[in-house]
C-alpha cells in the first residue's frame, strides 16, 4: 500500500488547493502496483536499479565504478589527457565509436592508471557526494597526467594524439 500525503498547492485557478504528493520511494511503490504492460518497462528498469544497487551493497568498488562512467559519460575533463571525452573524442575523429577501444596502448595504460589510481584513493577517503568523488577523480587523473608529462620530456612525443589502436597496427605492418 502507498500512503500518499496532501499538500496544499496552487492550482491552475490561482487557488491553494490540497494535492496528492508522494516522495520517490513512494512514487516507485506506485508504480510497481500498477497493472498494466505500459508500466512493465519502468518496472524492469527499478528491477535492474535495485539489482545494481544491491550489488553494489555487496562490492563497493562497482559503485565507484559506475559513477566515474556517468561522470566521463557526462564528459568532464580527463585529467590525464587534458581534454574532455567530447574533445578527445574529436581528436581521434570518432562518431560513435568506443574511445577507449580506440586508444593507443600508452593511452591506455594512463587510463587504466587513473582510473585505479581513482578508486584506490576513493576507497581510502570513502566520498560520499558527488563533489568529493569529482574532485577525487580530478586528482587520480592528475598522477596519471604528470605521468604522461614525464613520459613526454623523455621520448619528446606527444602521448595523446589522433592515432588510434587500429593505425597504429597498420603502421606498424607497414614497416615490416
Amino acid at each position: 500500500m502507498t500512503v500518499c500525503h496532501s499538500l496544499k498547492m496552487l492550482a491552475a485557478d490561482g487557488k491553494m488547493r490540497l494535492t496528492d504528493v508522494a516522495d520517490t520511494e513512494q512514487l516507485f511503490r506506485l508504480v510497481q502496483s500498477i497493472l498494466s504492460k505500459k508500466a512493465e518497462p519502468f518496472k524492469l528498469w527499478l528491477a535492474k536499479m535495485g539489482r545494481e544497487r544491491a550489488d553494489e551493497i555487496e562490492d563497493p568498488e562497482i559503485g565507484i565504478d559506475r559513477l566515474m562512467e556517468t561522470y566521463l559519460r557526462k564528459g568532464y575533463s580527463k585529467a590525464w589527457a587534458g581534454y574532455s571525452v567530447k574533445d578527445y573524442k574529436q581528436l581521434k575523429r570518432l562518431k560513435k565509436e568506443n574511445l577507449r577501444d580506440n586508444m593507443t596502448n600508452l593511452e591506455l595504460v594512463l587510463n587504466m592508471l587513473a582510473e585505479a589510481t581513482t578508486t584506490a584513493i576513493s576507497k581510502e577517503k570513502e566520498p560520499d557526494r558527488f563533489q568529493q568523488n569529482k574532485k577525487i577523480a580530478r586528482e587520480g587523473g592528475s598522477i596519471a597526467g604528470n605521468t604522461r608529462k614525464q613520459i613526454e620530456e623523455k621520448t619528446g612525443k606527444a602521448i595523446v594524439t589522433s592515432a588510434t589502436a587500429r593505425k597504429q597496427l597498420q603502421n606498424k605492418k607497414n614497416k615490416n
